[in-house]
């Protein structure tokens, strides 16, 4: 699966971006075991309860030269940490042979920004930590 970002909440990559997921650990997972603590005698195992999940996506500006500080800005304002509401992140496989560019999405939120060049890391907090079907395929 490689991922090519098509949108976040609406905003589309036009050819002035090129988004993707950051590889190899596109999803960051965390879990923590519960236990219930018993008199006299080791605690009992009870479960696990899920952190979520992060993602690490990177946008490169295309036209770093003549407009980096507008492209910068842009960025800033699609992926704010001051919105707490969770948004689709649509993404294309381009590397599915059965269905070619089938769309994938999940909804997250951005925790973090950091621009690095001619381009931004963004870390967004997911609602799932998992990528689902946007386009359903007819196999």
């Amino acid at each position: 699966m490689e991922l090519e970002l098509i949108s976040y909440n609406g905003n589309v990559f036009s050819s002035n971006y090129y988004g993707f997921v950051v590889y190899p650990k596109p999803l960051r997972l965390g879990a923590d075991a519960q236990f219930l603590e018993v008199a006299g005698t080791f605690a009992q195992y009870t479960g696990k309860s899920f952190g979520g999940g992060y993602l690490t996506i990177q946008v490169r500006y295309e036209d770093a030269f003549e407009n980096q500080y507008i492209r910068e800005d842009e960025i800033k304002r699609w992926f704010t940490s001051l919105d707490e509401s969770p948004y689709m992140l649509l993404a294309k496989d381009t590397a599915d042979l059965v269905v070619p560019d089938r769309q994938w999405y999940c909804m997250g939120t951005p925790i973090s920004i950091t621009p690095e060049g001619n381009s931004a890391v963004i870390v967004l907090a997911l609602e799932s930590p998992y990528w689902q079907v946007y386009t359903p395929s007819t196999s």
